[in-house]
């Protein structure tokens, strides 16, 4: 029982230290970061309800990125 609680200490410690660095880089976007057009490639049917999680691609120079979007799309205009 003592091995388990050891390993479970461990585990839980090290745990969130993978995602300092996420964090960091997120913090990094914020305070560095640029604002860039992007042209909208997918979007989703609909995106009712704050809740539920919806994912829209966008291109920049060629490259396809898909990113997070909450809530409703009222009006896009491409």
């Amino acid at each position: 029982m003592r091995r388990v609680n050891i390993i479970a200490g461990i585990i839980i410690f090290i745990f969130p230290l993978f995602f300092i660095k996420s964090v960091f880089r997120q913090i990094e976007v914020y305070e560095k970061g640029k604002i860039v057009k992007m042209k909208i490639v997918e979007k989703p049917a609909s995106c009712l309800g704050t809740k539920v999680k919806w994912f829209m691609k966008v291109e920049d120079k060629g490259n396809i990125y898909s990113t997070q979007i909450w809530g409703i799309i009222v009006k896009i205009t491409v």
